[in-house]
C-alpha cells in the first residue's frame, strides 16, 4: 500500500516531502487495525514511521468531526511536536499547544481539533472538567513506554483511565519504543499489537574494547587511532558523521568534551552576539569553534537551545551529553556512543536500565543523511564487556506501574472526589480495578492504601463524607484544580496560619514535594542552618537544609543578582537557577490562589511574590517584564535610563533606547511597538 491509497487529501503527501512512497509493514498493519475500530499500541524503533500512523489516525478522527490530543512527556518535546504537526493545517484543520497554567480550563480543546500537551497538562484537565473527553475522538500518547516511570508515568496512567472511562468511544494510538511486555500494555489498553524492529536507516551495534569494536554479528574492526575515546569518534566524524556520546555525570560530559575538542582540528564559526549572562559561555564557546559541545541540565535553556541548533545545521561534530537529551529532543547522530552504563543514585552506585541504554543506541543514523548508524557501548574492564554485551543481548526490562504508591493515590483520591469521577470508596476501587497497576499487581495491593488516602485527605479538610459519599471543600477543589501535591497544600496552609513574610514563604514553597530542590555541600550548612532559624524553622534534616538552599537561590533571583553570581555562589548551573524558578513559579501562583481563601489579607503579597519569581525582578520593574522581550536584565536597563513605566517606554525615541546596553536599533523599535500594543489594550 502506498501513502495515496489511505485516502487522504491530496495535501496529506505535502506533509512527508510531497513524496507518494510504499508504507513499512507495520505502519500499513496499524492503520488498517485503527480503522478496523481498534486501539493500537505500535512499538517500532526510533524513525520507524510512527508519525505517519499518528497523523493518518488524527486525519481519520477529523472527517468523523471528532478532537484528538497528541500527549508527549516534556514540555520541550511538545513545542517540536507542535512545530511539526501546524502542517495539518493546511488540511483545514486547527492546531493548538497546551502546556501553561495548569488550572487553566480546558477549552483549548473544544476550540481546537488537534492539541499537544503534556501528560501532566491532559491529567489536569481530567481535574477540572472530565466531560470535556466526551468531545475527544483519539488520544495518541507518545512514547508509551515510559508508563513505567515513577514521576511521569503515573500521570500518563491516570489520564488513559480516566478519559476511557469518561469517554468509552474514545480511541487509543499509543507509540513505544520496544519493550519486552508490550502485550501487556496492548491488554489493558484493549488495543491490537504491532511491533517490529524494522529501521529505516540500518543499525551497527556493537562494544568498543581495547582499542577495536566488537560488532554483534561477532565481526571485529580493529582502529588505528588507538585504545581511547577520541579513535572511536575520529572513525565517524572523519567521514562527515556526527555523534551523540552519554555519560553519566556533567562533570564527565565538560572533561570528555574538552579532551575531544584538544584533539580536533576543525575551526567553527560562532555568533559573536549570542547574550548570556551565565556560567559556561566562554567554555562552551571554546569548544564549540572545535566543533564540540557538552549538553546537561546545568546549562541554561538558551545554552542548550543554541548547542541543539548548531548540531542539527551540522555545525557541531560531537555532543557529550548527560542522559536527559535522550529523553529531552529529537537529535539523532550517525553514531552514538554510550561512555557510561552506571550512575551514581541515592548515595550508590548502580547500571542504568536497559531500556534506557536502549533509548539512547536508538538514536544512531540520520534519516536523509546516513544510509547506517553506529550503536556503540564503550567498555573499559571485563566486567565492563560483559554488561555491555547484557544490554545488547537481553531484554528490556518490563515497564511497571507505579500508580498505587502513597503519595500518588493520595493525589488521584482527590482528583477523584473533586472531579465526580469516583466519590465512594467502592467506586475508587473500581476506577483502580481498570490501571494497568491494577492488571499488573492486583487491585489487592492497592485496597488497603485507599482508605488511608481518603483519612488523610477528610483529617486535613480536602473532603467531607456525605450520605451521597465524598464532596470535596473550597480548599480540596482549589487544591484539585492548581494540581499540586495535597501534602503541598498542607505546608502552604501552614505558612500561611503563621507570619507572612518574602523569606518565609520562600522556604515554605522549597518544602512543599511539588518543589525541585537543590543539593548542599558541608560547606553551606552553617549559612543555611542560619536562614532556617531565621525563618524560625526548627528542623535541621536534609529535607530542611535542601529547601533552604532553594530558597536562598530564589531570593537571589528574585533579588536581580545576576545569574553568573548566582552560580558561582552556590556552585550551580544556569539551569539549575531556571529549573528553581519554573517550578517556583508554580507554586508561588498556588500559594497565591490559596491565600486567597485562607488568608485574603495576604493575598496582594503573594501575588506580587508570584509576579517577581516568574520575572526574576525587584518589585519596582514588574510593570517594564509586561513589554514583550523585555527581561529581568532589560527592564532594569530601561528603569535606570529613566524609562520605568510602560507609558515612557512607548513614548521614547528610538535613539534613546538603542543607546541602552543590550538593545539594538532593532531591539528598541520593537520595544517600543510592543509597550505600545500594551497600551492600546489598556484603552491608553
Amino acid at each position: 500500500m502506498r501513502v495515496s491509497d489511505l485516502g487522504h487529501p491530496g495535501e496529506f503527501l505535502d506533509l512527508f516531502g510531497g513524496r507518494d512512497f510504499e508504507l513499512y509493514g507495520h505502519q500499513e498493519e496499524a492503520i488498517e487495525d485503527f480503522r478496523s475500530g481498534h486501539n493500537v499500541l505500535l512499538s517500532v524503533p526510533t524513525a520507524a514511521g510512527k508519525t505517519l500512523v499518528a497523523y493518518s489516525a488524527i486525519l481519520d478522527t477529523f472527517a468523523r468531526g471528532m478532537k484528538s490530543i497528541y500527549i508527549v512527556p516534556l514540555k520541550a518535546l511538545a513545542s517540536e511536536k507542535f512545530d511539526e504537526m501546524k502542517r495539518l493545517r493546511s488540511l483545514g484543520m486547527r492546531v493548538s499547544i497546551s502546556v501553561g497554567d495548569y488550572d487553566s480550563p480546558p477549552s483549548v480543546i473544544r476550540e481546537n481539533d488537534v492539541v499537544v500537551m503534556t501528560g501532566e497538562k491532559a491529567d489536569s484537565f481530567l481535574h477540572h472538567d472530565p466531560d470535556v473527553f466526551q468531545d475527544v475522538g483519539l488520544i495518541v500518547a507518545d512514547e508509551v513506554h515510559l508508563i513505567g516511570e515513577r514521576k511521569r508515568g503515573p500521570v500518563l496512567e491516570n489520564v488513559l483511565t480516566g478519559a476511557r472511562l469518561v469517554n468509552p468511544d474514545l480511541r487509543v494510538v499509543a507509540l513505544s519504543a520496544t519493550v519486552s511486555n508490550y502485550g501487556e500494555i496492548a491488554k489493558w489498553l484493549g488495543a491490537r499489537s504491532v511491533v517490529s524492529d524494522f529501521r529505516p536507516v540500518k543499525l551497527r551495534r556493537g562494544i568498543y574494547y581495547r582499542g577495536r569494536i566488537i560488532y554483534d554479528d561477532q565481526s571485529i574492526e580493529n582502529l588505528p587511532k588507538g585504545n581511547d575515546l577520541w579513535g572511536l569518534v575520529w572513525k565517524f566524524v572523519s567521514g562527515g558523521g556526527q555523534v551523540l556520546i552519554f555519560v553519566n555525570s556533567r562533570r564527565r560530559a565538560e572533561e570528555t568534551a574538552r579532551v575531544l575538542a584538544d584533539a580536533s582540528s576543525r575551526e567553527t564559526e560562532i555568533d559573536e552576539d549570542y547574550d548570556d549572562d551565565g556560567m559556561y559561555q566562554e567554555d562552551l564557546f571554546d569548544l564549540m569553534r572545535k566543533g564540540v559541545a557538552y549538553h546537561h541540565a546545568g546549562l541554561s535553556l538558551e545554552q542548550r537551545a543554541l548547542i541543539e541548533k548548531m548540531f542539527r545545521e551540522r555545525q557541531l561534530d560531537v555532543i557529550v551529553a548527560t542522559p536527559t537529551l535522550a529523553a529531552g529532543v529529537n537529535l539523532p547522530a550517525r553514531a552514538v556512543i554510550v561512555r557510561d552504563t552506571t550512575r551514581f543514585t541515592d548515595g550508590h552506585t548502580e547500571y542504568i536500565p536497559s531500556i534506557e541504554v536502549q533509548q539512547m543506541l536508538g538514536r544512531a543514523g540520520r534519516p536523509g543523511y546516513d544510509t547506517q548508524g553506529y550503536a556503540i557501548i564503550f567498555a573499559t574492564t571485563p566486567a565492563g564487556y560483559d554488561r555491555a554485551r547484557a544490554y545488547l543481548t537481553g531484554e528490556t526490562e518490563p515497564v511497571v506501574s507505579s500508580f498505587g504508591d502513597p503519595e500518588r493515590v493520595r493525589f488521584n483520591c482527590l482528583a477523584l472526589v473533586s472531579s465526580r469521577l469516583a466519590n465512594t470508596l467502592e467506586k475508587i476501587e473500581a476506577y483502580y480495578s481498570s490501571t494497568l497497576y491494577s492488571l499488573q499487581s492486583g487491585i489487592e495491593r492497592v485496597r488497603p492504601i485507599i482508605p488511608a488516602a481518603l483519612d488523610f485527605l477528610e483529617r486535613e479538610g480536602f473532603i467531607r463524607e456525605w450520605d451521597d459519599g465524598y464532596r470535596p471543600t473550597q480548599f480540596g477543589k482549589e487544591v484539585s484544580d492548581l494540581y499540586i501535591d495535597p501534602e503541598s497544600a498542607v505546608v502552604l496552609r501552614e505558612y500561611l496560619a503563621g507570619t507572612t513574610s518574602v523569606d518565609r514563604a520562600l522556604l515554605a514553597i522549597s518544602l512543599t514535594r511539588d518543589m525541585q530542590t537543590l543539593r548542599y555541600f558541608e560547606s553551606e550548612v552553617d549559612t543555611l542552618w542560619s536562614f532556617l532559624e531565621e525563618c524560625s524553622y526548627r528542623s535541621y534534616d536534609d529535607t530542611a537544609l535542601k529547601a533552604a538552599k532553594t530558597a536562598l537561590v530564589l531570593r537571589d533571583w528574585i533579588e536581580e543578582v545576576p545569574m553568573r553570581q548566582i552560580c558561582n555562589t552556590y556552585a550551580i548551573g544556569p539551569g539549575d537557577v531556571q529549573s528553581c524558578a519554573s517550578s517556583a513559579e508554580w507554586m508561588a501562583y498556588s500559594l497565591w490562589k490559596l491565600s486567597t481563601i485562607i488568608k485574603r489579607e495576604s493575598a496582594h503579597e503573594h501575588q506580587v511574590l508570584y509576579r517577581r519569581i516568574s520575572e526574576g525582578v525587584r518589585e519596582d520593574i514588574l510593570a517594564l517584564t509586561v513589554i514583550r522581550g523585555v527581561g529581568r536584565v532589560r527592564a532594569r536597563r530601561l528603569k535606570m535610563a529613566g524609562l520605568d513605566t510602560v507609558e515612557k517606554v512607548a513614548s521614547a525615541g528610538i535613539d534613546k533606547i538603542a543607546t541602552i546596553p543590550g538593545f539594538s536599533t532593532r531591539l528598541a523599535a520593537d520595544t517600543i511597538r510592543n509597550a505600545s500594543i500594551i497600551l492600546r489594550r489598556m484603552g491608553t
